[in-house]
């Protein structure tokens, strides 16, 4: 790739602790490739193909995005395609409002700027693993053993612009910028309540 060329992506990280306890489980998937642990993320948005000079208008425009913090809950295992051989296991997140206005918000913003959006419907996973070769037997236990799986709440209180550069080794991500949430706007909402 050209040196004035970034692949670009938008992710939600994950607490290490929760990172940890979702590579475990995949590396119980017979015959497949588990995610690092460290890239395990929340992908919001695959940008793709960005010259550098346009990244900075790109990061001007994301620092405009008013979303509240929020929690994110992990909740159940699946499979892409979700007919035919599986070649990705995923873990579901739990339906979130604040989850899908950032994303809304993402996407209505990057369009302004004259990125295309994701036709498919957004689809909120963590990819745990991926199948070169399709072993059924593995990917049906691990599915009917972590049916109900879900991890502890994690508070997300930013979203971050990630390059990704890919190598024999596999992609090595690097943070390029992160954008907090808004944490004003959470507090008044307790206060709110209380009242």
């Amino acid at each position: 790739m050209r040196n004035d060329i970034q692949r670009l992506f938008i992710a939600l990280d994950l607490p290490t602790a929760v990172q940890t306890n979702l590579y475990h489980i995949a590396c119980e998937i017979k015959g497949a490739r588990p995610v690092p642990r460290e890239q395990m993320h929340l992908t919001l948005k695959f940008i793709g193909d960005v010259e550098k000079q346009a990244v900075i208008s790109l990061k001007e425009a994301l620092t405009t995005i008013r979303i509240p913090v929020f929690t994110l809950n992990l909740l159940g295992v699946g499979h892409f395609p979700p007919r035919g051989n599986p070649r990705i296991v995923w873990a579901g997140i739990s339906p979130k409002s604040e989850l899908l206005m950032l994303h809304s918000a993402i996407e209505q913003t990057l369009g302004k700027l004259g990125y295309a959006k994701e036709k498919r419907p957004f689809s909120p996973h963590i990819t745990l693993a991926r199948l070169k070769t399709f072993h059924n037997d593995s990917v049906t236990s691990f599915l009917a053993r972590y049916k109900d799986f879900n991890a502890e709440s994690s508070l997300i209180e930013s979203f971050k612009l990630y390059s990704s550069r890919l190598t024999e080794a596999g992609a090595i991500h690097s943070l390029e910028s992160a954008f907090p949430l808004e944490k004003c706007s959470r507090e008044r909402q307790t206060e709110n309540k209380e009242k």
